[in-house]
């Protein structure tokens, strides 16, 4: 801590002019008699925005940042409509998020425009009063389909005072983006759309850890939906650990959607979503597409309608759905019109679901167990005829070597193991991650579990974060306790 500390502060020496051109902004100071320094131009590469430096707006600072450039804002409110004007920028508050405020009333309130690889942090970004739909929080239409663009530890809050249009939270047209550890919510109370999170982007788009809020409060709503990514050929959602919750008064025949999966892969891990239409309208939980695939595993979800016809997950004709592991209450239906792979769900504290006839299952007997890439493609692994005396290793093929070829399978125990015995999942490849109910082990690390109990088991499938490196992702089924051990 005392290096880290100590170079920081030879860092900031380094930085500061020994003329009196540094600046104090005492509004962000700690105590009176520990005023915060900056330089009105921070270190080359470096920006500062504060009531009384070079920059005293975002946008003064914007106009006058290089493509690389860091922003850092004090605390405070900033009335103004923020736009990124070069690739690469990030804007960081330099305080707390609830203190470092920009705010518009009506039109975009932040805009990356077609800048790429951008990042806004740390920020309240709030839009009080939209009149129309051109209105929203943030904007991004970026031209880059890998580098992203990304909001994290923001808190983005829109509301609505006109009628007759569309109310967007973040409405993403193009390019790759993340969404990261935030809170985001969307208040409407007229008779039209509302998106708390709008994605038509043919790209991957990643929400992680975020929590997102739609309230909607008119009878003849159209389509109120807290999470929206439908796209076509290069799009991916990533959506997992987020906490979603839509609340609606709707009556009509327009749908409430916690998740609506329109990529052509889905991937939708631990979330907790929640879908509650107090009237008679409908509601799905996670809906996906016709010929989009959606991997839907470890969710808690509930979605209720008073008329008791919400589904928790729909499918409709022509989409593939890999189900598995979610714990969900309220109306329990599932829409099943699609292809379906169905492993065990818990629906109103009761087990639901059994092996899909689609799976073909393989048994494997062997201490050491190297699976193929065709073992790992819709099969039922099991340890049928294992001794359960010693370990048994099965090791998975190098995800990487197997990119484009949809790997998913489900591991269960028909054999329990004896006290001295464990069961380890493995890779080939020693820079392959595996991902156990959404946590990642490092590098060639492996899944482990002790005395394996029969019944118990997971699902894994290939699939990629980043957009080439392709990793496996598993998760649990029976509550099975596991760790992601070396």
């Amino acid at each position: 801590m005392k290096r880290i500390l100590s170079t920081f502060i030879i860092f900031l020496s380094l930085c500061l002019p020994v003329t009196s051109s540094a600046i104090i902004c005492d509004p962000f100071a700690p105590t009176p008699g520990a005023d915060w320094i900056f330089a009105g131009s921070m270190c080359e590469n470096v920006l500062v925005v504060c009531p009384t430096s070079e920059y005293e707006t975002i946008g003064a600072a914007m106009t006058a940042a290089a493509a690389g450039d860091t922003i850092l804002v004090t605390e405070g409110t900033y009335v103004e409509a923020v736009v990124f004007t070069q690739d690469n920028i990030t804007l960081k508050a330099y305080g707390a998020a609830e203190s470092t405020i920009i705010h518009q009333a009506t039109g975009t309130v932040v805009s990356f425009g077609t800048k790429s690889g951008c990042t806004l942090d740390g920020f309240t970004v709030r839009l009080s009063a939209a009149t129309a739909t051109e209105d929203r929080a943030i904007f991004s239409n970026n031209d880059d389909a890998v580098d992203y663009n990304t909001v994290k530890n923001s808190t983005i809050t829109v509301d609505e005072t006109g009628d007759a249009f569309a109310l967007y939270g973040i409405d993403i047209n193009d390019g790759a983006f993340r969404l990261l550890n935030n809170t985001i919510t969307a208040t409407q109370s007229d008779d039209h759309a509302v998106y708390a999170v709008f994605n038509d982007a043919a790209n991957p788009f990643e929400v992680r850890g975020n929590t997102i809020t739609v309230d909607q409060n008119a009878t003849g709503a159209f389509v109120s939906a807290a999470l929206w990514h439908t796209a076509g050929a290069g799009s991916i959602l990533y959506a997992m650990e987020n906490v979603i919750t839509l609340d609606s008064t709707h009556t009509g025949v327009s749908i409430a959607y916690g998740i609506y999966a329109s990529a052509i892969d889905n991937y939708i891990s631990g979330n907790k979503i929640s879908v509650i239409v107090a009237a008679a309208g409908a509601a799905t939980a996670i809906s996906s597409f016709a010929n989009d695939t959606g991997y839907i595993t470890g969710n808690l979800i509930n979605a209720t309608t008073t008329d008791s016809d919400a589904m928790w997950a729909d499918f409709p004709a022509s989409s593939i759905g890999y189900v598995t592991a979610n714990n969900v209450v309220g109306d329990g239906i599932m829409g099943t019109g699609g292809t379906l792979y169905i492993g065990v769900n818990q629906v109103n504290g009761a087990g639901t679901g059994v092996t899909s006839t689609n799976f073909v299952t393989i048994e494997k007997s062997a201490d050491t167990v190297t699976l193929t890439a065709i073992e790992c493609s819709d099969t039922l692994i099991t340890n049928r005829g294992w001794d359960g005396a010693d370990d048994q290793t099965f090791t998975l093929p190098d995800a990487d070597t197997v990119v484009g070829k949809g790997l998913k399978f489900k591991f269960l125990a028909v054999k329990a193991s004896a006290a001295t015995a464990d069961t380890y999942i493995d890779t080939e490849g020693a820079t392959t991650k595996i991902y156990l109910d959404g946590v990642a082990g490092t590098d060639g690390h492996r899944i482990w579990f002790e005395e394996i109990a029969i019944g118990e088991g997971f699902v894994c499938q290939t699939a990629t974060i980043d957009g080439t490196t392709y990793d496996w992702f598993c998760d649990s089924i029976n509550g099975f306790l596991a760790d992601v051990g070396s």
